[in-house]
């Protein structure tokens, strides 16, 4: 089908575009500027936080799970279109709110064409190419994380719950 190779072209070439250079889009959520303002109580953290795990999901768990998937020779095309519809919007509409317009373009597109009469190799181009863009984005993410952050939470020792422990039954 002309529209998907033309999509899956799409996909690929801004995969390799992205590949050695860091996306505008996650530029701007790491720095802070949000479009659709994002985050709460005047802050983009949370949203840092949101986007790298609804990244990891979508492209590790989802569309990794569809190209497996795809494999199975007990499900048919209707099962694969069915579970691609039932998995894909929310991750790929709430990532597009937090400022990932062009994953959500990219989703809102597929999604239209399991309408469409595609054959089960379409439908695995689709998905691979999906599956390795949406990955790509989230090494950048997770590149750019402020991991440091986490030092702030630190888990505590036996010896410090002990002494936790002594000084609220001090108190007592």
């Amino acid at each position: 089908m002309k529209q998907v190779d033309e999509m899956v072209s799409e996909i690929r070439q801004e995969t390799d575009r992205i590949w050695m250079e860091e996306p505008l889009e996650l530029r701007k959520i790491r720095l802070g500027f949000i479009d659709s303002g994002a985050g709460s109580y005047g802050q983009y953290f949370t949203t840092l936080v949101f986007v790298d795990g609804e990244v990891r999901a979508l492209g590790y768990l989802c569309l990794g799970s569809l190209v497996q998937l795809c494999e199975d020779p007990s499900l048919d095309i209707s099962h694969l279109k069915t579970m691609a519809s039932t998995l894909l919007p929310v991750c790929a509409e709430f990532l597009g709110y937090c400022g990932l317009e062009k994953l959500w373009d990219f989703h809102k597109r597929f999604l239209a064409l399991l309408e469409e009469d595609i054959t089960r190799e379409d439908f695995k181009e689709l998905v691979r190419a999906l599956a390795l863009y949406v990955n790509r984005l989230h090494g950048w993410i997770h590149f750019y994380f402020p991991w440091g952050l986490g030092s702030e939470f630190r888990l505590k020792t036996k010896q410090e719950i002990e002494e936790l422990k002594q000084l609220i039954e001090e108190k007592r």
